[in-house]
């Protein structure tokens, strides 16, 4: 035995239920249905001890099915004290039923332990718990350090000589016994008087009733042991616990067995059993293939022996560096005459060659293109130097020759051009003065219209998962001798080989969509829309800097009134900020009953959500929720944006994704222009801050109520239909019809109500969250749903109907075909199935009306472009869009807007644009 080994023993069945409860982390499931998310977290942490420790010794232990010696123990105490049978329902008899879902994945935990060559642990008749507690105490008699993989205080106790606790949910703190005493208040070996007082409801240990977990723990440092406080129980000072502890001090002595952890299991410390084997990667490759634990399966699955079998290397492609402009234009004709090119634009920030703004993720603007590789056939491609002379690199072309040899394939829209995020690539060249036509496949976009719940687009994971290609593509050049190690061969090597991949996934990606029917969402609704996009990024938006400092300024004396408030309210000054402080005034110095709990450190919370749910008991949540709010209009906003501005164009050039939302919607970043409050008048503020051009004017046009036509669509609910035609307001009009009385005579409140269940059925709110909104008793809200679904009840047709589909399908999609995949609607937990039904309505819905916009958006870039008008689309925020135009354009982009956006599609009810104008987004509003 080397020095230094370490043998580790951990509690797999522990972790597995606390993998399956883990808060904070959303239920997972693989595209077929099969839960994951407890399979998921415990294989990450056997591979976290493996990579972290590289064990030669481990054991995963395992609870066997069937009774245990404790349910022995537990009956015959029973049988001698029938007076406790009412009380006590047998050993763990009280714990609830394992949910099917946890089940069905301690097999493939099991097979993780396999693949990766953990020997597995299990005696019939003996827990997990007395498995480690008997190889941890031989080990530690033959001094072979032993450390203990678990957060269960149960196995506190066998910490001492030579054993220690790694807790692996807990940033892997490892627990001596001096740890263990200042975590658990007690020494290791007193663990088990502690729960024979308070007793465990998991395993249904009765303890003694009266006696809490804080009371056990004083009591047993007071006295020592269990048995000393029963011999001196008449010195307990709390009359109640000193009763309850004579009264029941034979249960207490049972809840102390049934603690403590065996350490004379039939088992021996075998380090041949137990050393770790060679992991088998074809089966944990099986394993991360068939669970879709795409990052596992990059990171440890791979190795010679299974990418020769399962996943073979990305093929080498032969490139060539052109150098010479007669080079460049011989290729140009060989990519005009196949008719397509696969492009990729390397970039390099500060390089001289950036002479034009842009915009893209990795900001552009400030960068310059270094090379440019192309890619006409498979397993070939040519590399373009530019702008390598930072490295010392000669003999490169000059960008004129190469734009002028370029101009004609990339102005070409008889080529069809192939990328991976097309708009990164747009954005650069067109910054570099390069027209580029004929857009035709993005393979990031394509992958996310197959895949709009993915974690990742990147290439390299999808050539692994569509191309079946293990490993960073590869490249080599084209003649013995080229391949140097200089920084253009190593750019010509990387660039040409992610292009060849780009083009090798695009018949694969296009042959899926097409199978899905996604094919004609990706050619007419998200190509054309790459353009729209790539030119409002590299136009942005001008910022009222000054403006904003006087903002932050107001924000800042707002925040000190506030907090004069909230210290009036509490009594005495203290830190709105400090979470710590705030829990020690709400529920220490208040008394507030805390709603819950944080995740990692399980301390009361003081979340917004929960601060909304004490608000009405108390002034002090409302104050400190003021407080933030206007907190973060100031750090998010005020502050932020005048550090967005590009010193260059003096504007904030946002990037809009379009793989950020699983809905289709479009999402924002650098600043995030979706969520610039409207609700609050401080919030509104915001949009003051963002202006035209210099004597420009801003417009802003506006669907009506997008959502809810096209609920009126799908549904075909003749009431809801008749609103929307007679051009009747809807919320008026569904309010007279739900209360019954005349459409003249319906008061504000009753129009207020019917606006709330209006959009919340659209979300799926149910009575509770209509209650809570309208401040009305949950069963009025109860009748108030059911008046609205007898009045629209083709509305609930359509929802039962969608709702019934997703079940049977697990998928949804939106009038124009988009998919979104619902494993959860398969789940047994009632909660979140109907979270996933209620979403998967919402996104037939709000998908369509996404696409909408997007298909407006092309529409009106088009027609911008061919009548050569000034106007600039600058913003898309959910239905809204967002221009600049010179005032006199002013008249005539008003009538183009309503025109092309009311007309994108033709609905069974007319959509419906509310244009404003002004000097700022807040008057434009």
């Amino acid at each position: 035995m080397a020095e230094g080994d370490t043998l580790y023993l951990v509690d797999g069945t522990y972790n597995i239920f606390r993998a399956f409860h883990a808060r904070g982390v959303p239920e997972m499931r693989a595209r077929d249905g099969t839960p994951t998310k407890a399979t998921y977290i415990f294989t990450r942490i056997l591979l976290s001890i493996l990579q972290s420790h590289s064990p030669r010794y481990l054991g995963v232990a395992f609870d066997p099915e069937g009774p245990t010696l404790r349910h022995g123990e537990y009956d015959r105490y029973v049988e001698q004290h029938p007076e406790a049978a009412a009380a006590m329902a047998g050993y763990k008899a009280t714990r609830p039923e394992v949910p099917p879902e946890l089940l069905e994945q301690f097999p493939w935990c099991r097979k993780i332990c396999e693949a990766f060559g953990f020997p597995i642990l299990e005696l019939p008749g003996y827990e997990a718990d007395d498995i480690i507690g008997t190889l941890a105490l031989q080990a530690s008699e033959m001094n072979l350090p032993v450390m203990i993989v678990t957060a269960d205080k149960d196995l506190f106790q066998l910490v001492g000589d030579g054993v220690r606790i790694l807790n692996p949910h807990k940033d892997n703190l490892v627990m001596d016994a001096e740890i263990v005493e200042k975590e658990f208040g007690v020494r290791p070996e007193q663990v088990p008087d502690v729960l024979a007082l308070m007793g465990d409801t998991t395993d249904n240990i009765p303890g003694v009733p009266g006696i809490g977990e804080k009371g056990a723990k004083e009591l047993v440092r007071q006295f020592g042991s269990l048995e000393k406080l029963i011999a001196r129980a008449g010195e307990i000072p709390r009359k109640v616990q000193r009763a309850a502890l004579e009264q029941y001090a034979d249960r207490a002595r049972l809840s102390r067995e049934l603690a403590r952890i065996r350490t004379d299991a039939p088992i021996q410390v075998d380090l041949e059993a137990l050393t770790v084997s060679e992991p088998d990667r074809t089966l944990a490759r099986e394993i991360f293939t068939r669970l879709e634990f795409r990052s596992m399966l990059e990171k440890y699955a791979g190795g010679p022996e299974v990418s020769s079998v399962e996943r073979p290397a990305a093929p080498p492609v032969r490139y060539r560096v052109l150098s010479r402009a007669t080079e460049i234009s011989g290729f140009v004709r060989e990519a005009a005459e196949a008719g397509q090119v696969c492009l990729r634009v390397e970039t390099a920030a500060g390089s001289p060659a950036s002479s034009l703004p842009a915009a893209a993720s990795i900001d552009l603007r400030q960068a310059g293109i270094v090379g440019i590789s192309l890619s006409g056939h498979p397993h070939e491609a040519v590399y373009i130097p530019l702008d390598h002379s930072l490295f010392g690199a000669p003999g490169q072309p000059s960008w004129r020759a190469v734009a002028e040899a370029l101009a004609p394939l990339l102005a070409d829209p008889r080529v069809r051009k192939i990328g991976h995020n097309l708009k990164r690539e747009l954005s650069a060249l067109r910054g570099a003065g390069m027209q580029v036509a004929g857009l035709s496949f993005d393979t990031m976009v394509a992958s996310y219209l197959l895949e709009p719940d993915r974690r990742s687009y990147q290439l390299e994971a999808l050539a692994r998962d569509y191309l079946g290609e293990e490993g960073a593509p590869a490249a080599e050049p084209v003649q013995e001798g080229e391949e140097g190690g200089g920084e253009i061969e190593r750019a010509a090597r990387f660039s040409s080989a992610l292009t060849d991949a780009t083009g090798r996934l695009e018949p694969v990606l296009r042959e899926r969509l097409r199978q899905e029917n996604l094919l004609e969402l990706l050619e007419t609704i998200e190509m054309p829309l790459i353009e729209v996009l790539e030119e409002m990024e590299r136009v942005g938006v001008r910022i009222d800097i000054a403006y904003l400092r006087n903002f932050s300024s107001d924000l800042e004396r707002e925040m000190e009134r506030i907090s004069q408030e909230a210290y009036a309210i509490a009594g005495h000054p203290f830190n709105l900020d400090s979470p710590i402080q705030l829990r020690k005034v709400l529920f220490e110095e208040i008394g507030l009953k805390p709603v819950g709990r944080t995740v990692k450190t399980r301390a009361f919370s003081t979340r917004d959500e929960d601060l909304e749910a004490l608000a009405d008991l108390h002034a002090l949540p409302a104050k400190i929720r003021d407080y933030r709010m206007v907190s973060k209009l100031r750090g998010t906003y005020a502050d932020a944006l005048p550090r967005l501005v590009n010193p260059a164009t003096g504007r904030v050039h946002a990037s809009f994704n379009q793989t950020g939302a699983a809905s289709g919607r479009l999402s924002s970043s650098d600043p995030n222009l979706q969520n610039v409050p409207i609700r609050t008048e401080l919030g509104r503020r915001i949009r003051r801050a963002f202006l035209p051009e210099e004597g420009w004017r801003l417009v802003c046009a506006d669907y009506s109520q997008i959502e809810l036509r096209v609920l009126a669509h799908m549904s075909g609910d003749e009431a809801f239909r008749e609103a929307f035609l007679s051009g009747e307001d809807i919320h008026r009009s569904t309010a007279a019809r739900i209360f019954g009385v005349p459409y003249e005579e319906v008061t504000a409140d009753q129009r207020r109500a019917a606006k709330t269940v209006n959009f919340g059925i659209v979300y799926g709110m149910g009575d509770f969250r209509l209650s809570r909104e309208l401040g009305i008793p949950r069963e009025e809200a109860r009748r108030f749903i059911s008046a609205y679904f007898n009045r629209y009840s083709s509305v609930r047709r359509y929802i039962d109907e969608t709702m019934a589909r997703a079940e049977k399908t697990g998928e949804t999609r939106t009038l124009f075909g988009r998919l979104r995949r619902f494993p959860e609607v398969k789940s047994s937990n009632f909660n979140i199935r109907q979270q996933a039904l209620r979403a998967a309505v919402n996104m037939t819905i709000q998908g369509t009306a996404a696409d909408l916009i997007k298909m407006a958006m092309a529409s009106l870039h088009g027609r911008l472009g061919r009548e050569g008008r000034a106007a600039r689309m600058l913003i898309q925020v959910h239905d809204e869009l967002v221009l600049e135009t010179p005032p006199e354009e002013v008249p005539a982009l008003r009538e183009l807007l309503r025109h092309e956006m009311e007309n994108v599609h033709e609905l069974n009810v007319p959509l419906h644009v509310e244009i404003k104008e002004g000097d700022n987004w807040l008057e434009a509003k």
